[in-house]
C-alpha cells in the first residue's frame, strides 16, 4: 500500500526526463555538475561569434563524443539554451524509462494498473488564448488596438499532460 502511495504520489508530478550515458567515475560527474553550478549550460570559450543575427559556437557532441560547431539563428540559439533552465517546481529528468515520450504506452500501462488516468498528448497553447486565461485582453493597453502576431519562432514540443 505504501508503494502505491508513493508511485501515485509521484505519477502525478509533471516531470521532464532526460538521461545521459553514465559516467564511469565520479570526477566525470564532478566535472559535468560543476559547468551548471558555476555557469550554465554554455560558456563563453565556446562561443566563436556573434554576428549578422547568427550566433556560432562549438560543443561537445553527445552523439560522437567529438567537439563540432554549430552556426544558428539568434533566437534558435536562446530558444535551446532556455531548454536546459528547469521549469520553477518540476523535476528535471529528461528522456528516460517510463516518462519518455517514446514511451508512452508503457505509461499508460503503468498508470492504468496503478487506477490512474491515461497520459495525453498535450495541447499547444496559444497566446491569444494564454493572454484570455490570465485576464488580459489581446490588444494594446496604450491605444486599444487588436495585437496580431508579426513573426513566430520555431514550434515548441507539447508537454504531457496527466
Amino acid at each position: 500500500a505504501k508503494l502505491r502511495s508513493s508511485l501515485n504520489r509521484l505519477g502525478r508530478k509533471d516531470w521532464i526526463v532526460h538521461c545521459c550515458k553514465r559516467y564511469e567515475h565520479g570526477k566525470g560527474v564532478a566535472i559535468y555538475l560543476a559547468r551548471y553550478v558555476r555557469g550554465g549550460p554554455f560558456n563563453r570559450q565556446q562561443l566563436i561569434c556573434a554576428e549578422a543575427g547568427r550566433v556560432r559556437f562549438r560543443y561537445q557532441s553527445h552523439r560522437t563524443g567529438q567537439q563540432e560547431v554549430a552556426n544558428l539563428p539568434v533566437e534558435t540559439f536562446i530558444q535551446r539554451w532556455l531548454m536546459h533552465v528547469p521549469l520553477p517546481g518540476k523535476a528535471s529528468i529528461r528522456y528516460l524509462g517510463l516518462y519518455s515520450s517514446a514511451a508512452r504506452n508503457r505509461l499508460n500501462q503503468a498508470r492504468e494498473s496503478l487506477g490512474q488516468m491515461p497520459v495525453t498528448a498535450g495541447q499547444l497553447l496559444q497566446w491569444q488564448d494564454y493572454l484570455a486565461g490570465i485576464g488580459r485582453p489581446a490588444c494594446c493597453e496604450i491605444c486599444g488596438a487588436p495585437l496580431y502576431q508579426q513573426a513566430s519562432l520555431e514550434k515548441e514540443v507539447p508537454r504531457q499532460t496527466a
